[in-house]
């Protein structure tokens, strides 16, 4: 090859690839597209070389950002069938099947991915699954805005979806903590708490803290009717050294929860390791409606006892 016709294959090479740079598109301007874009922008920006596995600093994919887009399942569909990768984690760990249910809430969304491959018991960077961010549920900010029970009831198909897809109910995050835990801490519809259980969700299993759902649920449910569905599923009341009644006193709601642990047979007179009652914590916190509940339980208890002799 002669030096003219080399001279003049590199100068249009590079003509070419100057053209090419010049009308790039950059991974955050395709980012911004698949979260506002419409489906032929998407397309378009694919057809001109965007990189559908593209993410921003904080390892967020195109995918992850098109649950944000006002249509999300055609722009999810359009990038999978390019090639995006459906198990791609950011830098909390976290895939777009988690960011689908904790964001999108769209049944339509949460299938699609399942059969384009996404793990269902995958586990972010803190050990939680798609499952146990849907469980704990996100908190309705706006209530006066949203229809509750319908909102309950696309959550739970949700989770029936996952559970069907091979969800496993009994996984443990890094605090050992399940799916079950999760939604008797944050969760206020006990059909998911009835619904976990039915799928196998172990009612009396420990995490890392030796506390159960119920323990959980005692110091945080705001239902009283989580705390009874998790006892209709099978859940022990009773626990050494760490007395039900005493965790009840610390829900700011105890004073419909103390009784129902009570009527399933939580001890009144259980200790914990400093040989205090739930009594003597009601007392400590100047709690006088939990003192007046556990004192006439006593009463009862002491009357029956009485009777029997």
């Amino acid at each position: 090859m002669s030096k003219r016709l080399f001279f003049v294959i590199s100068v249009l090479l590079f003509n070419f690839l100057f053209v090419v740079s010049a009308f790039a598109m950059s991974n955050e301007e395709f980012l911004k597209i698949c979260e506002n874009g419409n489906i032929k922008q998407i397309k378009a920006a694919i057809a001109k070389g965007a990189d559908v596995n593209a993410k921003d600093e904080k390892g967020t994919t195109a995918l992850m950002w098109a649950k944000y887009n006002p249509k999300p399942l055609e722009p999810i569909k359009t990038l999978i069938k390019a090639g995006a990768d459906v198990n791609a984690k950011d830098k909390r760990g976290q895939t777009v099947l988690m960011y689908a249910v904790t964001y999108t809430h769209s049944h339509e969304v949460i299938t699609h991915l399942l059969k384009s491959g996404a793990d269902v018991n995958a586990q972010d960077n803190e050990g939680l699954t798609a499952l146990m961010l849907l469980a704990r549920n996100e908190p309705i900010w706006f209530p006066w805005d949203v229809d509750i029970p319908k909102y309950r009831a696309k959550n739970y198909k949700s989770i029936r979806i996952l559970i069907e897809a091979g969800a496993n109910v009994n996984a443990q995050d890094k605090e050992g903590r399940t799916a079950l835990m999760h939604a008797a801490e944050e969760n206020e519809d006990p059909t998911i708490i009835t619904g976990l259980i039915k799928a196998g969700a172990k009612v009396n299993m420990r995490d890392n803290y030796k506390t159960t759902a119920l323990i959980r649920g005692a110091e945080y449910a705001a239902n009283p009717a989580v705390i009874k569905a998790l006892i209709k599923g099978g859940a022990e009341v009773n626990y050494e050294n760490y007395p039900i009644l005493i965790v009840a006193l610390f829900n700011q709601n105890n004073q419909a929860i103390i009784p129902e642990l009570i009527k399933a047979g939580a001890d009144i007179d259980a200790k914990d390791k400093n040989g205090l009652t739930a009594l003597d914590g009601a007392e400590s916190l100047k709690d006088y409606k939990a003192m007046d509940i556990l004192k006439k339980a006593k009463k009862k208890q002491n009357d029956k006892k009485n009777n029997k002799k």
